[in-house]
């Protein structure tokens, strides 16, 4: 998701154009949206553009969650159902990201430090690295960023 404050939403016309039924986002009869190569889903109201996720969770809740935006608790973007969606900062949405392709130990916060032969633990708070310690053994590096992901950043664990 990108860092720009979303736009506020149209509740009222939302509500003149779609029907959320048993989680999913209906217009006239038929379901909803459009998926870009991003993978996120849009609904087009009066040429503007608006995700869908952003306009489920607002219909599902009767209010605008601006200037908050929408994350999806499970990752999956196609899963749009009301109980997936959360109002977050977009700080805190970062917090809810995948796991990166180049990450050698399978766990966010651990890392291999080829010049000193060890894992390492890390994490991030207000935005500076958090340096947890060298580990011989990457079980005791992975525990030691659980430990502290539960203490300092609930959202990551």
């Amino acid at each position: 998701m990108s860092t720009r404050t979303p736009k506020r939403l149209p509740l009222d016309r939302l509500r003149q154009l779609f029907e959320l039924r048993d989680g999913r986002l209906y217009r006239e009869g038929k379901p909803a949206g459009n998926r870009k190569p991003h993978g996120y889903w849009y609904v087009t109201v009066d040429y503007q553009k608006y995700p869908l996720s952003r306009v489920v969770y607002a219909l599902a809740r009767g209010e605008d969650p601006y200037p908050l935006v929408i994350d999806h608790i499970d990752r999956d973007t196609d899963n749009n159902d009301p109980s997936n969606l959360r109002a977050v900062s977009h700080r805190d949405n970062m917090t809810n990201l995948g796991i990166r392709s180049t990450n050698a130990s399978g766990f966010t916060g651990v890392s291999w430090n080829r010049a000193k032969g060890k894992w390492v633990a890390s994490g991030y708070k207000h935005f500076k690295r958090i340096h947890l310690g060298y580990f011989d053994n990457i079980d005791d590096a992975i525990n030691a960023r659980i430990f502290w992901a539960a203490f300092n950043n609930p959202c990551a664990v």
